[in-house]
């Protein structure tokens, strides 16, 4: 069974993409540092998200009044 070391820093490279953050910056975290990594992720994430959905429906209204 793999270490709650190596599962964090497998979660925490799911996400390099987003962070353009590299494997090996990644393998020097710890496991506190790659579970604030995480949720910082998730919570910049879910921003976005709800930036785009806001900009999608202020898009929707000016249409609309057009």
């Amino acid at each position: 069974m793999a270490s709650p070391g190596l599962h964090y820093l497998k979660l925490c490279s799911s996400v390099e993409g987003l962070f353009s953050a590299s494997l090996e910056d990644l393998s020097q975290l710890g496991q506190g540092t790659c579970r604030r990594f995480l949720t910082s992720t998730a919570c910049a994430a879910e921003t976005a998200d709800r930036a785009v959905r806001v900009d999608l429906e202020l898009t929707a209204i000016r249409v609309n009044l057009e």
